[in-house]
């Protein structure tokens, strides 16, 4: 199965949880899918948009049904569905700040390699450079 294959299959899998289960549960939910797919290949900005897009209508039309805003009058539903917006975007921005974290780790971490690299490469050339001198001399 393709990488996108699995994401795709990973959220279903979430948001067929979600509707079984309460908000709490869906906020641990999402954030361990989102943890999951991090040493996979980072999906395009269309795609990531995508997917947001997508998050959003399944997450409202889940708060939607869980509150049963049909069933209420015009203000009310007004303020639901507008609470409800502020909701999925707050779990979005939740995903694009770990996604960011967990970005500049990677980074950091490659960092502290190079750097670890660098050391090797200068003890290998002191080392180098002693057994040419020791060599020299005899």
């Amino acid at each position: 199965m393709n990488w996108l294959g699995r994401k795709r299959k990973n959220k279903t899998d979430c948001v067929k949880r979600l509707n079984e289960s309460g908000r709490s549960e869906c906020v641990l939910n999402f954030k361990k899918w989102n943890g999951s797919n991090s040493r996979s290949r980072p999906p395009s900005d269309k795609q990531k948009r995508e997917e947001d897009d997508k998050f959003r209508q399944q997450m409202l039309a889940k708060f939607a049904e869980d509150d049963k805003i049909e069933q209420m009058n015009a203000q009310k539903r007004r303020m639901k569905q507008l609470e409800h917006r502020r909701a999925v975007e707050a779990l979005i921005d939740d995903r694009r700040k770990q996604f960011e974290a967990e970005k500049a780790a990677e980074m950091e971490e490659m960092e502290q390699e190079k750097q670890r690299q660098a050391m090797r490469q200068q003890i290998i050339e002191e080392e180098r450079q002693r057994l040419l001198r020791d060599h020299a001399q005899k």
